[in-house]
C-alpha cells in the first residue's frame, strides 16, 4: 500500500524530533525571561528545516501565539513571536 502524503506530514525522524525538542526549549526559554507585553524576537543558531519549522508554526499557532521566521544572510536567523 502506498504511503499517504498526509501521513508523511506528521512524522518525522529522529533527528527533526531532537531539532525541534531543541528549538522549542530555546524559544519557551526566550518567552519565559523577555515577554512583557508585545512580541518577543528570539534569536537562532542555525535554521530548521522546513518540515521542522512547519511543526513549530503549528505547535506555537495552537498555543496562541502569532511566529514568523526570518533568515538573512548577514543578519542571522530569529523567530519572532507575538
Amino acid at each position: 500500500m502506498a504511503i499517504k502524503k498526509s501521513d508523511l506530514s506528521k512524522t518525522f525522524t529522529e533527528k527533526q524530533r531532537m531539532e525541534i525538542e531543541r528549538f522549542e526549549k530555546i524559544i519557551d526559554d526566550t518567552l519565559r525571561e523577555e515577554f512583557a507585553d508585545d512580541r518577543v524576537i528570539v534569536t537562532l543558531k542555525g535554521y530548521p528545516d522546513g518540515k521542522v519549522e512547519k511543526e513549530l508554526v503549528r505547535r506555537y499557532r495552537e498555543a496562541g501565539w502569532k511566529i514568523q521566521f526570518h533568515s538573512e544572510q548577514m543578519g542571522g536567523n530569529w523567530v519572532e513571536l507575538a
